[in-house]
């Protein structure tokens, strides 16, 4: 019995380590592709939509059919760009959909929405505010003054040739100027916000990231330099 396993085993066992590499992946993808499958069919939900209609002749009607679905978010994201030599900063606002719904969204007018829904329409809880008399604080007590040696050190230290930038800091103002992409249009509620996405987008059903673009602006920037002696 030992002699015949022994024959069925391959002389090289670094064969066998090529060989289990080159399926790893394959192994790796198949599974992940069956848990997507398994959490499809367990999280989808079917129903039947029934129209009752009376016409007085008949002829061709369209219906257009909306409906909620969980497994769909997005979030916001910025970008900031800075043109030093143009004294511009651009401020793109973007927003990063997933959704995980079952069905993929192919070339669909996408519309973000800052509602809740989900909370409802009634008011939050309120929490207790406690008032307490007012305590002041003490008084702080005098640093003492630095020595003559270290006053020496900074004025050794100040007195060098070369400096370094530390940091760079715009104070920006709107200026009104055309965006370089579709921006969306948005329509403002009481207490939410709506952007329509200006371009059709496709959004696949694995919950992976996709970045749509809502709105850019160019403001105006005024840099400021701060040096700091080079020790």
């Amino acid at each position: 019995y030992l002699t015949e396993q022994r024959a069925k085993t391959p002389a090289d066992p670094a064969a066998l380590d090529e060989a289990r590499e080159a399926l790893a992946p394959l192994i790796a993808a198949a599974e992940a592709r069956l848990n997507e499958l398994r959490g499809g069919v367990q999280g989808r939900a079917t129903k039947t939509v029934t129209v009752r209609l009376n016409a007085t002749a008949a002829g061709r009607l369209d219906l257009t059919l909306s409906y909620i679905v969980p497994g769909a978010s997005w979030t916001p994201a910025y970008d900031a760009r800075v043109a030093t030599a143009d004294r511009v900063v651009e401020l793109g606002y973007f927003g990063i959909v997933r959704q995980n719904t079952g069905e993929d969204w192919r070339d669909v007018a996408l519309t973000l929405s800052t509602a809740r829904p989900a909370l409802g329409g009634g008011p939050a809880p309120l929490t207790p505010w406690t008032l307490d008399v007012y305590q002041p604080r003490p008084p702080m007590r005098p640093e003492p003054m630095a020595t003559a040696l270290g006053a020496a050190s900074f004025s050794k230290a100040a007195r060098a040739d070369k400096v370094e930038l530390q940091s760079f800091a715009v104070t920006a103002e709107a200026v009104e100027q055309d965006a370089t992409f579709s921006t969306a249009t948005v329509e403002t509620a009481a207490t939410s916000a709506t952007f329509r996405i200006a371009v059709p987008t496709t959004v696949a059903s694995d919950n992976a990231p996709q970045k749509v673009a809502i709105t850019a602006i160019k403001l105006a920037a005024t840099p400021e330099y701060l040096a700091i002696p080079k020790r």
